[in-house]
């Protein structure tokens, strides 16, 4: 039975080369430089062999497609970058009651599906009114009540409530 031979020397004997990297030394195993990669195309970083031959053809004719018009028709090419997401609606909340709160910039998003959820992130936020948790919502006109996340307008004044009717 043959000595095992050390792995690093299974890796650097040259006579177990395969492909490209068996032209790239001579019998005695030394390297011969820039002669063993004499053949390598820098278009694609492939080597040539006998079983492939490197001429670079063109497979595209840019000037037939030129007048064609793409499969996909829609936006895709006016958007900008990445997937296009729709801008959140972003409102004021004031507290009813406290003449001196400043108001709240309340961001609607997406993961907001219902009033319930609305009105506990609004609670988090600060915009409770002194009477306790927000029970209804009220538009600028302080008549209309918001009972859907459709009715919020971007940039509007909303005036959060208890129980108690609004205060002017």
């Amino acid at each position: 039975m043959a000595p095992k031979q050390n792995i690093f020397d299974k890796l650097t004997d040259s006579s177990q080369y395969t492909g490209a990297h068996k032209h790239r030394f001579d019998d005695s195993g030394q390297g011969r430089g820039i002669a063993g990669r004499e053949e390598i195309v820098n278009v694609d970083g492939s080597t040539e062999s006998t079983a492939r031959k490197h001429a670079v053809e063109k497979t595209v004719d840019h000037a037939e497609r030129a007048g064609r018009k793409p499969v996909v028709q829609g936006p895709l090419g006016q958007q900008k970058f990445g997937t296009q997401a729709e801008t959140p609606i972003s409102i004021w909340l004031y507290k009813n009651g406290d003449k001196h709160f400043k108001g709240v910039k309340f961001v609607v998003k997406k993961t907001i599906r219902n009033m319930d959820q609305f009105i506990a992130e609004a609670n988090k936020q600060g915009c409770q009114p002194k009477s306790g948790v927000i029970r209804k919502i009220y538009k600028q006109n302080m008549k209309t009540v918001v009972k859907d996340l459709a009715d919020f307008e971007d940039g509007e004044k909303y005036l959060c409530c208890g129980p108690e009717k609004p205060q002017e």
